[in-house]
Order: structure tokens, then C-alpha cells, then sequence
């Protein structure tokens, strides 16, 4: 199916290959993220995923959206999913526009779903040479620099620890140097 992840390093790169189904079983001390990554990783492979939620889990609240994804971020669409009878009905009276989806947003909830494979998938391609191009330029540039390469998400994580500088000497040099802003 493709590419999962490369690790230049280490010489490594995990390939995706169509199994099957994927059985998810999702713990209660992580549900929605541990949901997300899981739909991702077994989706960009090419597999069917059946997610089956911890018990503990019956008092979350699952959110999903097509904002970011599809490139639809004007778009005031999400979905909810409240398993818990009793944490719908509080939350539904506590927002009483829940529920009242636009017959536009509706609509676009259902083309991203059923039509836009193709422009998932050209860009996840341009996301992976994007993500290609930063680590590649931190091995050179910074090795000491350890780059966590992200699966299901689009953050990057920086482990600075081996440049042997302080908290104050880092944020000023990611400030100076790479005019990056920094916050604390």
C-alpha cells in the first residue's frame, strides 16, 4: 500500500500491506487518540479496522472531523460519538445546537468520506516528502538533534537533550537561529 514510516538512521523503512481486518481493542486511559491513530495506521494500509472500546471508556466522548483532513477548515462540521445514554442526553442540553448539522455540512461529511481518496492519498504523498525533507535536514544540519517520526498525526517531536544546552540557551537559539517562536 505504501509507506508507513522511514528511519534513515537505522536504515529501515516499514512498507503497509494489506492484512485483513484489524481487531482494535482500545484501553479507557486513551480512548479517542489511541482510536485515531489505530483508524489511520490500519486505513493507510489498506485494511478494514473493528473497534471494540474498554469498558472504562463508556463516559468518553469521541470527536472526529473532515476540517483537517479535507482541507475543509471553513466548515463547522464534526462528529460526536456518546456512547453513554445518560452523557448524551446531559450533553445534548447543554448545547442545544447539537445535532443540527447544515444540509451543506452533511453533504460534505459524506463526498470527503466516499470521494476524496484521491486527494487523501496525493496528500499524504506530499506530506511524507515534506516530513522526508525536515528529517533529512535535521540529520545533516543537527545530529545530534533526535527527530521522532510521527505515525497518525502531523506533529514532529524534537529531542534537543544530546546538544547539552540549557532550557534558556535552547529557546534562544530556536528563536535567533531558527526563527522559530518559542513559548513556554
Amino acid at each position: 500500500v505504501g509507506v508507513l514510516r522511514s528511519d534513515p538512521e537505522r536504515g529501515l523503512t516499514e512498507i503497509g500491506v494489506p492484512m485483513g481486518v484489524v481487531a482494535a481493542l482500545i484501553p479507557s486511559t486513551n480512548p479517542t487518540s489511541t482510536v485515531m491513530y489505530k483508524s489511520l495506521i490500519s486505513i493507510k494500509a489498506g485494511n478494514a479496522i473493528v473497534i471494540s472500546p474498554h469498558p472504562g471508556a463508556k463516559n468518553c466522548i469521541t470527536a472526529t472531523g473532515i476540517n483537517k483532513t479535507f482541507n475543509v477548515a471553513g466548515l463547522a462540521m464534526s462528529n460526536l460519538i456518546i456512547e453513554n445514554p445518560e452523557l448524551h442526553k446531559t450533553y445534548t442540553a447543554a448545547n442545544p445546537g447539537f445535532g443540527s448539522a447544515s444540509p451543506f455540512g452533511i453533504s460534505a461529511v459524506i463526498s470527503a468520506y466516499t470521494e476524496c481518496d484521491d486527494w487523501v492519498d496525493e496528500m499524504n504523498v506530499y506530506y511524507d516528502k515534506i516530513l522526508t525533507y525536515v528529517v533529512d535536514r535535521f540529520h545533516k544540519d543537527l545530529p545530534k538533534v533526535k527527530v521522532a517520526v510521527p505515525e497518525g498525526t502531523y506533529v514532529l517531536w524534537f529531542d534537543f537533550s544530546e546538544m547539552g544546552l540549557s532550557d534558556e540557551e535552547l529557546n534562544k537559539r530556536i528563536a535567533a537561529e531558527g526563527k522559530f517562536p518559542v513559548r513556554e
